[in-house]
């Protein structure tokens, strides 16, 4: 590693068996300094007391075994020239040596600051890292803090898998601020003179560095669909206004005041047909059967969804996630301080999903008030790619229609083999539910 790793007791882990070859080339190749004396300050050395549980079996090492043709191509930059988003090496030593991809051993940085000096001897006891400037860095997958020392260079990706910083990328979208960690020690952003000065040293770095031609042969494509591919690395997180029957029906409503009534309508699908497509269809066909006195005994449902739909769509086509300022004084009086929460929800407690999941991963209940309140737009948080359009708003129940009769067309097609005949019998199907067991066989109860 770069530099030691400052973690808490419980985030880490100590083996309790290591391969014997391993074990005899970290002997022979120390990645780090020996010390009698313990790094940190006030930090105790405790080896006997660790109480492991018993040691299991490890196999001994098969041999080098090359998992790449040869290892990507990195840069070499002082560790103030770091920045988000780098793939810092943070594992440089690997046995056996050929057993690693090419950019295994480097982690995503989300979060770097310079160590306030005023603090350094309150945490550092080594005196040869006391004395000059310190960065303190967090990475991805990582459950401590990283030290680097300012005057020692570290390598970084050259270039970074597309698909690999895109996906994590994404997930760490929220990630660039510092730990939520109240022992974290206090540091401090880097000036404007320290990012001008890092701007030169990387461009100085890149010009010295020869990235190959072929380097991103090395990366193989994982997402082979052109439609997720674009997605990912084309894609941003974030809210948008996504149109109702755009998105999946809900699929697991257990808390819905009509769940028995569901569960009776799911006996009549097909147990193996696409659990998921079943799951949102018999949703859908429980909408269908619903009316206004059925949906006001729900409690998700007993707000002024039109309003909130209103004003949420309001906001968010303002590039805003407050839709106080745009409310009316007519709007202030017929807004409830129920309907304030449910409002503020929207922005606080998202509805989740990506462009293309198949089914959204927060707030079923809330789209079921919003369909039956005839709410055409809400805030979505999730992946989408700028610019692309969603088809136009349909009708909750048109388009409720429409999933059921897609489903019983597929589940139909396997019982009869012309796709016009099944077209005809789903519609059947969709209509008249006591045909059903004549087709397809039904969930069991």
């Amino acid at each position: 590693m770069p530099g030691p790793l400052l973690v808490r007791l419980g985030d880490h882990q100590v083996f309790t068996g290591v391969d014997p070859a391993r074990e005899r080339h970290e002997l022979t190749h120390p990645w780090w300094p020996r010390q009698a004396a313990p790094f940190f300050a006030h930090a105790l050395t405790r080896r006997a007391d660790l109480s492991p549980p018993a040691a299991r079996e490890v196999e001994p090492s098969s041999g080098a075994r090359s998992r790449a043709r040869r290892p990507a191509t990195t840069l070499t930059l002082p560790g103030p020239a770091l920045q988000p988003g780098d793939y810092l090496e943070v594992i440089a030593d690997r046995y056996p040596a050929g057993d690693r991809s090419p950019d295994e051993g480097f982690a995503r940085l989300e979060w770097l600051a310079v160590l306030d000096q005023q603090h350094v001897h309150h945490l550092i006891a080594d005196p040869a890292w006391r004395n000059g400037p310190l960065l303190l860095v967090r990475t991805r997958g990582s459950g401590g803090i990283l030290l680097l020392r300012a005057d020692e260079p570290v390598r970084v990706l050259a270039y970074v898998n597309p698909e690999r910083d895109a996906f994590e990328g994404s997930l760490d979208a929220g990630g660039d601020g510092p730990p939520f960690d109240p022992r974290v020690p206090p540091a401090r952003p880097f000036t404007a003179a320290e990012v001008q000065a890092a701007r030169a040293l990387r461009q100085a770095a890149r010009e010295h560095t020869v990235v190959p031609a072929d380097e991103h042969d090395l990366y193989p494509q994982h997402y082979a669909d052109p439609v997720e591919r674009r997605r990912l690395l084309q894609g941003v997180n974030g809210v948008r206004l996504v149109p109702l029957s755009s998105l999946p029906w809900p699929h697991n409503s257990f808390k819905c005041a009509h769940a028995e009534r569901g569960e009776r309508i799911e006996r009549d699908y097909p147990d193996e047909q696409d659990a998921d497509g079943a799951l949102h269809a018999v949703h859908a066909e429980l909408f269908t059967r619903l009316g206004p006195n059925d949906f006001a005994t729900c409690p998700y449902h007993r707000a002024n969804w039109q309003l909130i739909g209103a004003l949420a769509q309001r906001a968010v086509t303002h590039q805003g996630d407050d839709w106080r300022p745009f409310l009316t004084a007519a709007e202030r009086d017929q807004l409830t301080a129920r309907d304030a929460l449910w409002l503020d929800s929207l922005f606080l407690d998202c509805i989740a999903w990506d462009d293309g999941d198949s089914a959204i991963t927060n707030g079923q209940h809330r789209t079921c008030a919003l369909r039956a309140a005839g709410v055409p737009l809400c805030p979505v948080e999730g992946r989408y790619v700028p610019g692309d359009p969603y088809p136009e708003p349909r009708p909750a129940c048109e388009h409720a229609r429409q999933t059921i009769t897609r489903f019983w067309i597929a589940a139909t097609f396997t019982q009869v083999p012309s796709r016009l005949l099944a077209a005809v019998v789903s519609r059947a199907l969709t209509r008249w539910a006591r045909l059903r067991p004549l087709i397809v066989r039904p969930r069991r109860p």
